[in-house]
């Protein structure tokens, strides 16, 4: 069980932060795209430091208790066992989160009126760029996720980085992107997706919602 359970954990923190990281891999093509575009814009969309992010609320024994919530929901799903709907709100969503070294201090999810955002703040030194390499890019973008025939894709509606909308050229240019577009590399999250009715925020919660639901 213990096994199955960190196995799951790892699932989960892969494809919640996958998407968080594709978004922040966006962000340092956008920039680079921006520098190469105009100089100046580096100035209007960077800072010379980090943003600092909200803390993450919950503590470790929180963290245990969603990871085999989830375990228990996955695999139910995915071998369509009757179950109902599971919910999650940002607070754990980015208490998972923040046991990933590759985003844990560097994106927050937010929950509200029905949307999601990601709040991310990310160094632009590996964009091997001398200019950049004190730069950080801090931003907020709203994502758009659709779940369709079983595929999940998740794209960026619109984005800010600081404090500022991007330009709508670099904007459309991101919108092209599903950040999920590698899901398809794990056969068992294939199989688990197929087994969803619908992925939607209700309020400050994100909801999935299972074909075979819990009569």
């Amino acid at each position: 069980m213990d096994t199955q359970v960190r196995r799951r954990r790892r699932t989960w923190l892969w494809y919640a932060g996958l998407a968080l990281v594709a978004l922040a891999g966006l962000g340092l093509a956008a920039v680079t795209a921006l520098f190469l575009y105009w100089r100046s814009l580096v100035q209007t969309y960077t800072t010379p430091t980090p943003e600092p992010l909200p803390a993450v609320r919950g503590t470790e024994m929180d963290r245990t208790a969603l990871v085999v919530r989830w375990s228990l929901f996955f695999e139910n799903v995915r071998q369509g066992v009757p179950t109902p709907p599971f919910e999650i709100t940002a607070d754990e969503i980015n208490l998972l989160l923040a046991a990933d070294p590759q985003v844990g201090d560097r994106l927050r999810i937010e929950l509200t009126n029905g949307s999601v955002f990601g709040r991310f703040t990310f160094p632009l030194a590996q964009s091997g760029k001398r200019e950049l390499a004190h730069r950080h890019l801090n931003g907020r973008a709203r994502l758009q996720l659709d779940l369709t025939d079983g595929w999940l894709t998740v794209t960026v509606a619109e984005m800010e980085a600081n404090g500022r909308p991007i330009p709508n050229w670099l904007l459309r240019r991101l919108q092209r992107e599903n950040l999920l577009r590698d899901v398809d590399r794990q056969p068992e999250m294939l199989e688990f997706l197929r087994q969803l009715a619908a992925i939607e925020v209700v309020g400050d919660r994100l909801i999935l919602r299972p074909v075979v639901a819990e009569p």
